[in-house]
């Protein structure tokens, strides 16, 4: 490799130039270990991408000259605009350059050597200079990966990726054997991320069954084995110094047979580890942690740093039923994302939605108050499908009418009807019509544009009752159990939506009596009191214009039959 790193090449060579970098505690064990198949649970800020991923990725591709590897995410449009991008940056971190040791976008300059079979298309795509070809695939697009075959996978955030799909993936990582087989890489995967909350829906921890794949005495074997080429190659380095010609080449001649001996135990070898953000506590220092501590609270401090399981219980959400039948993933089309390219902002409209309809009417459901919530959708035959959520923190209705207008700027049927709380008619804190303000905001521009592109706001929660807590929780229960005929199914883009799943599998029920004694349930709203910063994922603020998109009347009617019999719905607080 055209590097200046201390013995590139397993026989020693070495041209007595050196420098120092830094890596944490995690990335130097990773690095001693090197195992076949890698499997890291860590807390933020442990370079997961920037430095574990990064710096493997070099040595699997130093070690498989001419391979293709796979790149997994969890949606498309991540890996383009941050994980690809952040591992590029790790790659330039060790001193590899664009343009001399790797391309991207692009056909290969004439002086890379060739992968060991052409590609078809470039877009998208790394090409190092000795032929290691790196494709993407992401859980909303797999089909991006279909007709290949790879020798090693990467993938950052697998919480996120289902384990059907990747199993789907995973046995496209085959083939070439009599060419590949003597690397300790070859069909070897490589994954991280932070802690998985199976609690909720399309997050997974298949990841944490990969401890038992682990063999501790292997791994014992390959840090004795590592631990004496490393004293080989500090006995080589002082020998280079002394000019001992003679010690040199005998140190020369031992590191290249314990290299060997090294690859080989190091054979379908496997390593799991769990690491929390303390890992970095050198370079991150004290106030960081106090910073995120501030900012989390303890009940995400504690998977988010610590790397400790998530301790919601499910008897404890508001949203019991919701589960992965509820979200779909695969709503993005690949062509639209063709446009962009890596590190480039992903200006994401509804001409990437692969299952919108253009000439249906949108509907939406929005919550007003310090942070304003719109969650758009479309009932589409008998499934209300949620397209994507928008929020502003800036109290400003011009704002979220922005950012509505611009995503589906190029929507055919400009109708749009918008439930809402009937508070959003005369809010008592703030005097604001906001109903008619966002109406308002999302029809400015119609004196500006042709007719056929002005929007027409229908406001759909004029003199509409008071919706109880209970009431969304019997209706929303009913609807994502799929248990009456008589209401739709939800279905919710999982990437598109992402806040508004957060802040529904972070709500939390509560048990309180009304004024006649008679226990109710109600939604648990203390998160909406957090640092403003966080509300968007972290408070039920984007549950409640999902609310009102939901428990509009004639829902709420199918319900109110069902239950009738059986109970009252009229708690006191709202």
């Amino acid at each position: 490799m055209a590097s200046n790193r201390i013995f590139d090449k397993p026989n020693g060579s070495y041209n007595g130039a050196a420098e120092y970098q830094y890596v944490n505690s995690i990335g130097m064990a990773v690095e001693v270990i090197d195992p076949t198949n890698l499997y890291i649970v860590g807390g933020r800020a442990t370079g997961k991408t920037t430095q574990i991923i990064a710096r493997r990725s070099v040595r699997v591709i130093k070690g498989m000259a001419g391979a293709y590897f796979a790149f997994t995410g969890d949606y498309y449009t991540n890996l383009l605009s941050n994980t690809i991008p952040s591992m590029i940056k790790g790659w330039n971190d060790m001193g590899m350059k664009e343009g001399v040791h790797y391309v991207t976008n692009e056909r290969p300059p004439a002086s890379f050597a060739k992968p060991y079979k052409k590609p078809l298309s470039y877009k998208h795509t790394i090409s190092w200079y000795n032929g290691c070809f790196f494709k993407l695939a992401s859980m909303d697009i797999i089909s991006s990966m279909a007709g290949d075959s790879y020798q090693h996978a990467f993938g950052d955030e697998v919480k996120y990726q289902d384990k059907n799909k990747l199993d789907k993936l995973l046995p496209a990582v085959r083939g070439e054997k009599m060419r590949f087989g003597h690397s300790h890489y070859y069909l070897g995967k490589t994954f991280t991320t932070d802690m998985p909350n199976i609690l909720n829906s399309n997050e997974y921890d298949w990841i944490l069954d990969q401890e038992k794949n682990m063999d501790p005495e292997q791994i014992k074997t390959v840090v004795q084995a590592s631990l004496i080429v490393n004293e080989i190659r500090k006995a080589l380095v002082k020998a280079y110094i002394k000019k001992d010609e003679l010690e040199y080449n005998r140190q020369k001649k031992l590191l290249h047979r314990w290299n060997q001996r090294l690859a080989k135990v190091r054979i379908n070898s496997t390593l799991f580890a769990m690491v929390s953000t303390f890992a970095n506590a050198d370079i991150l220092q004290l106030d960081y942690f106090k910073g995120q501590l501030k900012s989390l609270g303890p009940e995400q401090f504690r998977p988010a740093i610590l790397t400790m399981k998530h301790e919601i219980k499910q008897g404890e959400k508001f949203y019991p039923y919701l589960t992965a039948k509820n979200f779909y993933d695969d709503g993005l089309l690949l062509d639209f994302c063709y446009q962009f390219g890596f590190g480039e902002p992903i200006a994401m409209t509804s001409d990437g939605l692969k299952y919108i309809n253009k000439r249906q009417k949108l509907e939406g459901g929005a919550d007003f108050g310090d942070m304003i919530s719109l969650v758009t959708g479309q009932e589409q035959n008998w499934i209300q499908r949620i397209l994507k959520d928008f929020h502003t923190l800036e109290q400003s209705e011009t704002v979220i009418g922005e950012q509505f207008r611009e995503f589906y700027k190029s929507h055919g049927n400009k109708t749009f009807d918008l439930y809402y709380d009937r508070s959003g008619n005369a809010n008592a804190k703030t005097k604001r019509d906001w109903a008619n303000a966002l109406k308002n905001a999302i029809e400015s521009d119609n004196k500006k544009v042709s007719r056929n592109l002005q929007w027409n706001v229908n406001l759909m929660s004029i003199g509409q009752p008071t919706i109880y807590q209970e009431e969304e929780f019997n209706l929303m229960k009913m609807m994502m159990s799929e248990t009456n005929s008589k209401l739709p199914k939800i279905a919710i883009d999982l990437f598109q939506c992402k806040h508004l799943k957060s802040s529904m599998e972070v709500a939390k029920q509560i048990i309180k009596p009304d004024r006649n004694g008679v226990n109710r349930i109600h939604k648990n709203k203390t998160s909406e009191s957090i640092a403003m910063e966080r509300r968007p994922m972290w408070s039920t603020n984007m549950s409640d214009a999902f609310k009102y998109y939901i428990c509009r009347p004639k829902y709420m009617a199918v319900m109110k039959d069902t239950y009738i019999s059986n109970r009252s719905h009229a708690p006191t607080s709202h």
